[in-house]
């Protein structure tokens, strides 16, 4: 123990632990996240096995004040707690944040377990400690970690991306205090917020669960009604999730489907949210309008998707011609939605998806008239598409690709490896004639010069190098000789 932790060791406070918890989570760095943790954790174990005679409080008191050091070990909190929760799910680790729950329920300061060892020592009932107004001086005098609203809102996200959409409904009842329901243990009486409800809808979203996802504006607008708290209200990301749970499969296929979830394949309920929200006066955004034509996608419904994208047209028509007060003829690209590429992205997705690549070209070139800049995304749905078809649309490839290079977008490996794996393909099918004595090898349905011997594969790799890289000179015979 001497050697380990002597006398004079100082130590970080646990606001910069926590703060370097976060620091490494959002990093990506989650190894080292809980490596941290874990010294923090086996530091405060050992600072409470020595004798309290061996410290001097007076020995540090110059060390505190220059360098922000303190001779106490930093005991993990309920912020420690909640921030590497929070980066686990973040890292797509919804099982670790789970982990962390069942870790935080052991410590021997956890709200239950200071409640237990009180009743164990006969003093106040256990039920006397539930009120909120008692477990917060239990916090106060006793330094247990009671969960507050923004864990109870992380741990729910832990469970919405699993899709455990029941556990996040255990969490909520247990924080209204709801009698005879099920419950989530450990979770105490605590005030909601909107971000829990949507959370929850989230949580049935990833389950496939309309029907349970419809319940959550309903209990939304009862609690807004019970507590006189109009943020409850449903809003802008409530409808948004629910759109976006209309014709999705569920996760569990020997569950019995609620009736409210509609037909797999119909986008009418996604419809009708969307007139729900604009009645109660919420505007769509362009999340809201991708939602909405991802739907139709999955419904195989082009029709109703382009139908999707005309009415974000109509409403931003609307909205540009009310705010320049004006009877001129609406302007689309005057101001362009929040997120609007997003729909544009949506569309063109569903018309590839559907083999109708023209429009999704002419989509492609009309959001740019418009004023919206296509994303990394929109080219690279519109490649898939444009690689799919056959013959493979050679000349739109090449304009998308010169679009990203003079956009400064760079391709995701999906991408590149799509491009590259076509080339191979399309060099694998090439055919050998004999012209003027020579082997020149051809493809069918050849869109370039007759006079040029440069392949399809070889036109397509070369074209996606000058798209991508900054030519000069040297570059552009360096890639001669390549070839």
């Amino acid at each position: 123990k001497d050697r380990v932790l002597p006398p004079s060791k100082l130590f970080p406070h646990v606001r910069q632990c926590n703060a370097a918890l976060a620091t490494f989570g959002d990093s990506g760095d989650f190894t080292r996240a809980l490596r941290l943790f874990t010294q923090m954790r086996k530091s405060a174990s050992l600072f409470h096995m020595i004798p309290r005679e061996r410290f001097s409080p007076l020995e540090h008191h110059h060390s505190l004040s220059s360098i922000n050091l303190v001779p106490v070990p930093p005991k993990p909190t309920l912020v420690t707690y909640s921030t590497l929760m929070s980066r686990a799910i973040s890292l797509r680790k919804p099982r670790v944040a789970l982990r962390l729950w069942k870790l935080l329920q052991t410590q021997p300061n956890f709200y239950t377990n200071v409640i237990s060892q009180k009743r164990r020592n006969g003093r106040n009932a256990t039920s006397s400690y539930m009120d909120p107004s008692m477990l917060h001086k239990l916090e106060k005098e006793e330094s247990a970690i009671v969960p507050d609203v923004i864990f109870c809102n992380t741990l729910m996200n832990a469970y919405a991306k699993m899709g455990d959409y029941r556990a996040a409904k255990a969490i909520l009842n247990s924080m209204l205090g709801a009698k005879g329901v099920f419950t989530h243990e450990g979770i105490p009486k605590v005030k909601p917020t909107a971000v829990t409800y949507n959370t929850l809808a989230d949580a049935c979203k990833v389950a496939g669960e309309l029907g349970a996802a419809l319940d959550v504006p309903e209990l939304m607008i009862s609690q807004s009604e019970a507590t006189g708290d109009k943020k409850l209200l449903p809003d802008l990301r409530t409808y948004t999730t629910l759109i976006s749970t209309v014709a999705r499969k569920s996760i569990d296929k020997q569950e019995t489907r609620d009736i409210r979830s509609g037909g797999e394949k119909d986008p009418d309920m996604a419809f009708a949210l969307l007139n729900r929200m604009k009645h109660e006066g919420i505007v769509p955004n362009g999340v809201t309008y991708s939602a909405l034509i991802d739907v139709c996608r999955r419904c195989n419904r082009v029709d109703m998707a382009l139908n999707g994208l005309r009415t974000m047209l109509k409403q931003k028509a609307k909205t540009n011609l009310a705010s320049a007060n004006t009877t001129a003829r609406p302007i689309y690209h005057h101001k362009p939605l929040q997120n609007e590429a997003g729909a544009w992205t949506a569309a063109i997705n569903a018309c590839g998806k559907a083999g109708r690549t023209d429009t999704a070209i002419r989509l492609f070139r009309t959001m740019q008239k418009v004023g919206v800049k296509p994303s990394s995304w929109t080219c690279a749905c519109l490649s898939d598409c444009l690689l799919k078809s056959t013959p493979i649309r050679i000349k739109e490839l090449e304009e998308v690709l010169q679009y990203m290079k003079g956009a400064g977008l760079v391709p995701s490996e999906v991408m590149y490896t799509s491009l590259m794996g076509v080339a191979l393909e399309l060099s694998q099918k090439e055919t050998r004639i004999t012209k003027d004595g020579l082997q020149v090898q051809l493809i069918d349905n050849l869109s370039i010069d007759s006079e040029d011997t440069t392949t399809e594969a070889i036109f397509l790799f070369k074209q996606l190098m000058r798209s991508l890289l900054m030519q000069t000179e040297k570059d552009d015979m360096i890639l001669k000789v390549f070839l």
